[in-house]
């Protein structure tokens, strides 16, 4: 219902206002394809959502469409010949092994507030969770060093996730506190990792392309610029490879289904991997060797 609620909130009654100048002009007689044009363009062109945001959310409202037209409130069905707004593959980047240990360790006791966020994404590494079920933990799930987690976003079987030394420590850090860890917004914490991998500085700079209907920026950013609880899991997943965590094993705790869909967050750096791979071939053909 909160993502429901959001979609009319923010996107309906925004088209509503910039569109119609006014609340109460959408219909259901009245969504013709023009319409969808406009609205889907109303999306992209004014609220500057990227491609994928948009097709979320135009997604949500013809789920609703269709929940209103099995119930009869709907009966003009021209919305079922919509395509959804086409979706792209984001640019997606993990943290190295040196840069997750910069922010490990680094000293933040004169600052409480950044400590708390650097350990909520310390402790999101190495779980290997999303924050929305991060912000749900209770101390009646943690036992043990297993944090068995029923998975907000799956809402299947719960999850056994083993936790590293370094998130027991974190959790014995706000062991008296009425949660186990100190949860904030999502918004807090995407800004308060920005400006403490600016202190580091975490200044690699990261591909970063966007598209927006049919607008498309391509450029480069450096990590403290992008970086975000996303983030975290596609490092923890990264990092796993990296140490030759079996795929199954990694994949049983970040409870990822599909094969495909881990693969695209296991993305080896490319630094790492290309000195990899020059280093094999000198080993074996040096000039030396006979």
């Amino acid at each position: 219902m909160t993502k429901y609620k959001s979609v009319y909130n923010k996107h309906i009654l925004g088209f509503e206002k910039y569109y119609y100048k006014g609340k109460g002009q959408i219909t259901f007689t009245g969504l013709t394809i023009e319409w969808f044009d406009n609205f889907k363009n109303f999306l992209t062109d004014i609220q500057d959502l990227n491609n994928n945001s948009a097709n979320k959310t135009f997604a949500t409202f013809k789920i609703f469409l269709i929940w209103a037209t099995l119930r009869e409130y709907n009966h003009n069905h021209k919305f079922q010949g919509i395509n959804n707004i086409g979706v792209y593959k984001p640019s997606k980047f993990a943290l190295t092994q040196e840069e997750f240990l910069k922010i490990l360790n680094i000293d933040l006791k004169k600052n409480k507030s950044l400590e708390e966020i650097r350990d909520l994404f310390v402790f999101q590494v190495g779980s290997g969770q999303r924050y929305s079920d991060l912000r749900k933990i209770q101390h009646g799930e943690i036992n043990n060093g297993i944090w068995v987690l029923r998975q907000k976003k799956q809402n299947t079987n719960p999850v056994s996730v083993p936790l590293p030394d370094f998130c027991i420590e974190i959790l014995n850090k706000y062991k008296y506190n009425s949660v186990p860890l100190p949860v904030k917004s999502l918004q807090k914490v995407n800004r308060g990792l920005k400006r403490l991998a600016k202190q580091i500085p975490l200044n690699r700079i990261v591909e970063n392309f966007r598209k927006s209907g049919n607008k498309i920026e391509s450029g480069s950013n450096a990590i403290y610029d992008v970086i975000s609880t996303h983030t975290a899991r596609r490092t923890n997943v990264t990092l796993s490879m990296e140490m030759n965590i079996k795929k199954e094993i990694a994949m049983a705790v970040t409870n990822h289904k599909k094969s495909s869909m881990f693969d695209e967050y296991n993305k080896t750096n490319m630094a790492q991997a290309s000195k990899q791979y020059v280093d094999t071939w000198n080993n074996k053909f040096s000039k030396n060797q006979v």
